[in-house]
């Protein structure tokens, strides 16, 4: 997951186009919810480290966001927030557009209808407490992503430390006597 986030963030950081910027986003979602869907299969290691707990809760409220935008947007197509884009982005029925296969204002609509459909019970959007168009504020879910990812990369990094003190390391001695029971793995996962 270190690797995938790490992977997506450099890139995010490299790019010039902002179209390319917001696809990134969203294939950057996908590792960043699975490390929140693996959360509680770190609670035997994490449990450790009061700090590494601490750190998880303030993460895990971002990754509830994070989890919100890929359920929208790249997870499952949502029809009522397609409805809701093209509502605040009418430009993504634009002919000429449509004409060209420009999806500009599609992947743009899209994620600012994610972003602005995260609402508390007051109907007020949890993390940035506007609406949020991203032409006008890009920074504002760029310096977002930005912080999720490091906040995550450092986690599981610290994450790490714990894990491997639990691991038995092969050696060039070893592997061979492991390897020898590479044959024998039965890789049926509903036993």
């Amino acid at each position: 997951m270190r690797k995938d986030i790490e992977y997506f963030h450099a890139q995010i950081l490299a790019e010039k186009d902002f179209l390319s910027i917001l696809r990134l986003i969203r294939y950057c979602l996908i590792p960043l919810q699975n490390l929140k869907d693996s959360f509680g299969d770190f609670n035997a290691i994490s449990k450790e480290d009061v700090s590494l707990i601490e750190k998880k809760k303030t993460l895990n409220k971002k990754l509830s966001f994070i989890n919100h935008l890929r359920n929208k947007i790249s997870g499952h197509l949502d029809a009522r927030l397609i409805e809701k884009a093209i509502q605040w982005e009418p430009t993504i029925l634009l002919d000429k557009y449509i004409i060209r296969d420009d999806d500009f204002f599609i992947n743009k609509g899209l994620l600012e209808a994610g972003i602005n459909s995260y609402l508390d019970s007051k109907d007020q959007q949890i993390i940035f407490g506007q609406e949020v168009d991203l032409i006008i504020e890009h920074n504002i879910l760029l310096n977002f992503i930005y912080d999720v990812n490091t906040e995550s990369i450092t986690w599981l990094k610290e994450l790490e430390e714990h894990i491997i003190k639990h691991i038995e390391i092969y050696n060039s001695n070893t592997i061979m006597d492991k390897s020898t029971n590479a044959g024998l793995t039965d890789f049926n996962l509903k036993k």
